[in-house]
């Protein structure tokens, strides 16, 4: 692995927030991390990649992790791509098909062909609109760009859906995330959701509502727009586990919620709450997941 010049070190810690300069400055490893990303990336023109890499860094993160999560290659054809560069536009297209064809496996009813569905995802995602950069200019580098591209393949498939009625019933809103819990075919937990359908829709509505927002997007990701664990980490610049990890705490925060508006509402003793949150638990997901059963 070649060394960068001391004069490329300097440049990428000028291209920073200056927020970060000192931190990343003081940072040993600095030189030695830009050098592996350089050779990931196998890029010519060194200078501009790492102007690319700096105004992307999680200002949140210390500069040796903020580094060690940046794909490199990954980045380097996305930026590429956002300058409208054709070797790299015929490479998007060669690595990225696949993406297509698995999206449209989920959303076979849409009206819309395969080359025409390839023709609008090129235009969404490297096409300027009035002064905004194209839309790849936003990918971060801090995720799978393969799994980006899906996520904004499957958003305008779901779009699509919406504008010409072919799935009218497609939810997007917090309501639909309440709707999606009171759906489920199991007998014992339809005859409870009948018993307390009301109270139910209005627990788990009040503690969606408390939710951060940001584990609102998260379940909207993984249950409304049918993201894999996979996908919606990606968004997040996070590993699948740590994902899988969220998801499990924000189910745990939910039933916790919607068990105490459930025993303020009903009434119950704490006996027969139990027996009902037991159910709703063991088919918490299920119900979530009822929205991708019946989009296939």
């Amino acid at each position: 692995m070649a060394e960068l010049e001391p004069a490329q070190v300097a440049a990428f810690v000028a291209a920073l927030e200056p927020t970060l300069h000192d931190a990343y400055a003081r940072c040993a490893e600095l030189p030695s991390a830009l050098a592996a990303l350089v050779e990931a990336a196998q890029v010519t023109d060194i200078p501009r990649f790492l102007r690319d890499v700096a105004i992307r860094v999680d200002p949140d993160a210390a500069p040796e992790t903020a580094l060690r999560t940046i794909r490199a290659a990954d980045l380097a054809l996305a930026t590429a791509c956002a300058r409208a560069e054709p070797d790299a536009l015929a490479r998007f297209d060669r690595e990225m098909a696949s993406q297509i064809d698995i999206a449209l496996a989920r959303f076979r009813d849409v009206s819309i062909t395969r080359d025409e569905l390839a023709q609008a995802i090129r235009e969404r995602l490297f096409v300027a609109s009035g002064d905004n950069p194209p839309r790849i200019a936003s990918y971060l580098g801090r995720g799978d760009l393969q799994a980006w591209v899906r996520m904004v393949i499957v958003r305008y498939l779901l779009d699509l859906s919406r504008a010409d009625a072919a799935r009218p019933d497609r939810p997007g809103t917090d309501d639909a995330l309440a709707d999606l819990a009171t759906r489920g075919d199991d007998p014992e937990l339809a005859f409870l959701k009948d018993k307390y359908r009301t109270e139910f829709r209005v627990a788990f509505s009040a503690v969606l509502a408390q939710l951060p927002a940001r584990d609102r997007n998260i379940l909207r990701h993984r249950y409304l727009d049918g993201l894999e664990v996979a996908e919606v980490a990606s968004i997040y610049g996070m590993h699948r586990v740590s994902m899988s990890r969220t998801l499990g705490r924000i189910r745990d925060e939910m039933l916790a919620g919607i068990r105490r508006e459930l025993l303020r509402r009903l009434g119950v003793d704490a006996a027969e709450l139990d027996s009902i949150m037991t159910l709703i638990a063991s088919q918490l997901d299920v119900s979530l997941s009822g929205l991708l059963t019946s989009a296939r």
